[in-house]
């Protein structure tokens, strides 16, 4: 199995066990998958409500939301790609909107990323309030 990367949104704890070691054990701990099947099916159901909801707004405003909550202080810089898939758009489409958000003053391209020039702007495009509205 390769190894994953991990974004956390929020702080959060993360356990790490020894696979080699607990793997048997874990495997054979009936009541432990089950209530990782239930919390995982739980979370796949709460993903799907929220991605067919999100289908329904612009990707201006959906990434404007997105580049709030993936920001760094005043930067944004998410890999295209990655954002792209996340958003359920295309690479170029994306990239449409982010020029969008270049000349309207909201972003400044940058060689670290995006700097979020105008974060009330954002905040209300993100809300549905903005442009693409």
């Amino acid at each position: 199995m390769k190894p994953r990367a991990v974004q956390a949104i929020e702080e959060c704890w993360c356990l790490a066990l020894p696979m080699k070691h607990y793997r048997p054990l874990l495997l054979n701990d009936t009541l432990l998958l089950r209530k990782l099947c239930v919390t995982l099916s739980h979370k796949n159901y709460r993903n799907i409500v929220s991605l067919t909801q999100n289908q329904s707004f612009p990707l201006v405003n959906r990434l404007a939301a997105f580049i709030l909550l993936s920001q760094e202080g005043d930067l944004y810089h998410e890999k295209h790609t990655q954002a792209a898939e996340y958003l359920g758009v295309s690479y170029r489409h994306l990239l449409y909107v982010l020029a969008q958000f270049i000349n309207d003053g909201l972003l400044i391209k940058s060689k670290k990323g995006y700097l979020i020039k105008k974060q009330k702007a954002v905040v209300r495009t993100g809300a549905g309030d903005g442009p693409g509205a």
